[in-house]
This record gives C-alpha cells, sequence and structure tokens, in this order.
C-alpha cells in the first residue's frame, strides 16, 4: 500500500468515526436543541456528502455509498481503551503488562463486553456445529471431561 492510499484510508476511518460518534450523540439526546446538537447534525450530513461524493472514490478506490450504508447498519467502534475487559489499573490481563493508551490504543486483544459476549456466542455455535466426538475430544483435553458449550444455550 502506497502512502497516498494509506493516507486516503485514514480519512475515511476517521469520516466514519466521526460519524459513527455524531449519529449515536444525535440517537442519544432526541429533541434536544443545543450547539452540540446542531454540530452533530452538520457532522453527519458533511459525512454522508463526502462518502457519496467523487472525491471519496478518488481518495479510497471505495464505492462510498456501499461503504457508508455499512457503516449506517453497523457503525464503527469507538471505545475508550478503559473500556476494555482485559483493562485494569494495575495490569492488563491479555498482555501482562501495565496499561498505557499508546500500547492499549493499538493492542489487538482489545474489547468491549458486549464485543466478548459476541465472540463466545460465536465460539459455542462453532463447538457446536462440531461432530460429536470431536466435542468429545475438546472437552477431555481443555474442559475435564464437560461440555459447558452445550449447557449456555
Amino acid at each position: 500500500m502506497d502512502g497516498y492510499q494509506a493516507l486516503g484510508n485514514a480519512v475515511a476511518i476517521q469520516a466514519a468515526k466521526d460519524y459513527t460518534k455524531a449519529a449515536r450523540y444525535i440517537d442519544a439526546h432526541k429533541g434536544e436543541r443545543s450547539p452540540k446538537m446542531t454540530n452533530a447534525r452538520k457532522t453527519v450530513k458533511e459525512v454522508e456528502e463526502f462518502f457519496l461524493s467523487d472525491w471519496f472514490k478518488v481518495l479510497s478506490g471505495c464505492d462510498g455509498a456501499k461503504l457508508f450504508n455499512e457503516i449506517k447498519r453497523k457503525g464503527v467502534v469507538i471505545m475508550d481503551y478503559t473500556e476494555c475487559i482485559h483493562y485494569t489499573v494495575r495490569a492488563c490481563r491479555a498482555l501482562k503488562r501495565t496499561p498505557c493508551e499508546k500500547y492499549c490504543k493499538k493492542c489487538n486483544f482489545r474489547q468491549d463486553k458486549e464485543q466478548a459476549e459476541a465472540s463466545e456466542q460465536k465460539a459455542r455455535a462453532r463447538l457446536m456445529s462440531l461432530p460429536a466426538e470431536y466435542q468429545k475430544a475438546i472437552a477431555e483435553k481443555y474442559y475435564r471431561g464437560e461440555m459447558p458449550w452445550r449447557a449456555l444455550k
């Protein structure tokens, strides 16, 4: 990836984050009349115009309308590192080190509670889809013969 493409991607990612943050604010403060609400509405409008523009296509090489619809549907995860399930004031439980913003913002293990639960459900579904003999082998090797994924439907 060349520098221009990386820059274009970074601009698109920031725009998606700005949109998500503004849209969440509007959602949480319906009916409010304040300068913050005015700014949030302005941001939503500007970002939508950006994703639907020819400039976006030149900058990123992507179909902006399709990407924007996906962002509207799913949103972009904006999470402070202190919301991570592995974060404690003393140490990160995933990295076994003192947490700091520098490392936590880049951490591949960073998850909020909702993401962790979704990941766990996906893992349980995958285990349940395996043939019975595979489930039994996994249970014996890692769970002392028990199959906790069956009990947690």
